[in-house]
Formats: structure tokens, sequence, C-alpha cells
């Protein structure tokens, strides 16, 4: 049994990929998320979708091949173009084979399916829980005594599901790092952190096997070893930290900045509203100037304050004006009557 797996990155509006996966070898969190189309058996091709309900969804297609052939590759292509939508790509992730055969003109073919080439030799190939299992970023490859259809799709699965982190792990850590680097992009970042991380805190796990599971445990801890998957999820959370501590850091400048200019306006404002008061307490009139000018002349002449100007002094003065030709008219009559006096 072998076919190839394509990415589809635009299904038709028809397809119905609403299955769950068949038995319990995955963790809950990964069967839930992991839904198939109709299908009957692993003879015909069909559809599966990981992730599902996040907007990192990913959905494959695997096409079976009656051959190794090139026609047999095209075949595959045919049928991989049917679950998209017109005039958008498909991705070939990779080639699956299960064989019965160990024999070396098998392991040959193998090699040519996968890599065009006879590089992938018998010593690539690994003893995973009774069986020989050669894996890398082009393909999965099982020679086995049977061929049972469930340890076939059990197999193909894990496989593809350690293609569907992969894919997710580099789109990510590339997403990212063009942010950052884009100043139009930047203010994404902050939102991608929340997102990436809160996908990877519901989808993603570094053990999804069930430990009850003999035979896709061990194949799936050879899939992740061999396609990296360590490593880049290392990156990924890395790179999330890192841009984290990016943003606190601008974040606290910012506010920062904020809290300077904040204070530097507050205090012009508090110097506005005491030159305010100082104006509103020493508020003057006209007479209340007049007054002070008057009283620091007299100070400094050593004069009493006030006398020229005040009402009352000029009314004094007047009293005395009119009061002085009376007392002169009185002098002269005194004069007169002793002047006739002494002619006597």
């Amino acid at each position: 049994m072998q076919g190839i797996i394509y990415r589809i990155e635009q299904p038709i509006n028809s397809l119905q990929i609403t299955i769950p996966l068949q038995g319990a070898y995955f963790l809950g969190a990964v069967h839930s998320s992991t839904m198939t189309s109709a299908h009957d058996g692993l003879n015909e091709p069909f559809a599966i979708r990981f992730f599902s309900g996040s907007n990192r969804s990913t959905v494959f297609c695997f096409c079976p091949v009656d051959t190794l052939s090139d026609g047999a590759k095209k075949y595959a292509w045919v049928c991989a173009r049917k679950f998209a939508q017109q005039d958008t790509p498909i991705e070939e992730i990779g080639r699956f084979v299960w064989s019965t055969s160990n024999s070396a003109s098998m392991i040959n073919d193998i090699s040519m399916f996968f890599r065009e080439s006879a590089t992938l030799t018998r010593e690539g190939y690994s003893d995973v829980a009774g069986v020989q299992a050669a894996v890398d970023a082009r393909g999965m490859a099982i020679l086995a005594t049977g061929s049972n259809s469930d340890r076939v799709e059990r197999a193909l699965v894990a496989y593809m599901l350690g293609r569907a982190y992969h894919r997710m792990l580099e789109d990510a850590i590339h997403e990212l790092a063009e942010c950052c680097r884009d100043d139009l992009k930047v203010k994404r970042i902050e939102a991608m952190h929340s997102e990436i991380s809160r996908f990877i805190a519901s989808y993603y796990f570094d053990a999804p096997a069930r430990v009850t599971t003999t035979e896709v445990g061990p194949l799936y801890e050879t899939i992740y070893e061999r396609l990296l998957l360590k490593s880049l999820r290392h990156e990924l959370v890395d790179q999330l930290g890192r841009i984290a501590e990016i943003i606190r850091i601008e974040r606290t400048a910012a506010e920062s900045a904020f809290e300077t200019k904040l204070q530097r306006r507050l205090t012009i404002f508090g110097s506005l509203i005491g030159i305010l008061g100082l104006l509103q307490l020493t508020q003057t009139t006209p007479a209340q100037i007049s007054a002070f000018v008057t009283g620091w002349k007299a100070e400094i002449s050593n004069t009493p304050a006030n006398t020229a100007s005040s009402p009352e002094s000029q009314n004094s003065i007047a009293l005395q004006q009119d009061d002085h030709p009376e007392q002169q008219s009185h002098k002269l009559k005194r004069v007169r009557h002793d002047a006739q006096s002494g002619t006597h």
C-alpha cells in the first residue's frame, strides 16, 4: 500500500470533513480536533483536517497509487486536484509506503519513489515496535510482515500529524520573524504572540500518542525525532519569549515616556494654577494702587500720608478759609472802638 500526501490550501466547498478518527490512539485533544472525509478504506483518496476549530487548521489529502511509477504519481496529483478549488495551489507534503516485502528491489523502488535516487538504503531503516521504519521530510516507509488496514491507517495518520505540526511550527517561526523585521507589521506581533501561544497550549503535544498504543507511540517518537519537531518547538518557544521581552521593554519605555510627558504637563498646569491663585489673591483696583503709591511717597518723604488728597482734609482747609474774613472784620471793629475812646 502506497500513496502521496498533499496539502490543500482551499478545499472545495462541497468537501465534508466531519468524521472523527476511529479508535483512541491519540490524546483526546488531538482526536477531537482531527476530522476526516468519508472513504471506504485506504484504497481511495480521502481528506483529513488537523487542528479543527483553530485558525491554523490544516487540510491534507491522501491519494493512493497502485505502483511506484511516474505515471502513478501523475494520477495522484489529478486526484488531489479534485479536493481543491479551481486555480488554487496544492502542495505535496510527503509520500507513504507500507510494504510486506523487505527485498533489495523493494527498498530500491521505495528510495526512487521518495527521492528519485537510490540513497535510501537498508541502513536507513530502524527497528520500531516490530517493524522497520524510515522517516524523513520526504516520506515514511514501513516494512512489516502484515498489512492490517487499521495498523496502516494509524501509521499514516501519525506521519500526517507530524507533518502538520512541522508545517505549523515553520509557518509560525517565519511569520513572527517577518513581523519583527517589517516595521509595517510590527503592530501584529503582540496579537500573534497571543494567538500562537494559545495554539501551542491547545493543539500541540510533544507526545500526542497514548501510552497504551504499542505501535503508534514508538512510531510517532521516530517521526518526532526525524522531523526535528523538538528543535522547531524550542526555536518557536524561544522566539516567543524574546518577543515577549521586546513587548515588555517597549511597553515600559512607552509608559515611562508617557508618564514623563504627563508629569511635565501637570507641572505646567500646577504652575498656571498657582499664578492664577496669586492673581486672585492680589487683585487690585486703581484707588488701591493710588493709595499704595501715596503711602510709599509719605514714608519716603517723612510727611503724613493722605493729607492733601483725602476729602476730610480738603473740607477742613475750606472751613478755615471761610472763617478768616469774619475774624478780620471783628478785629477792625475793635480797633475803631479803641480809637474813638482815646479821643474822648
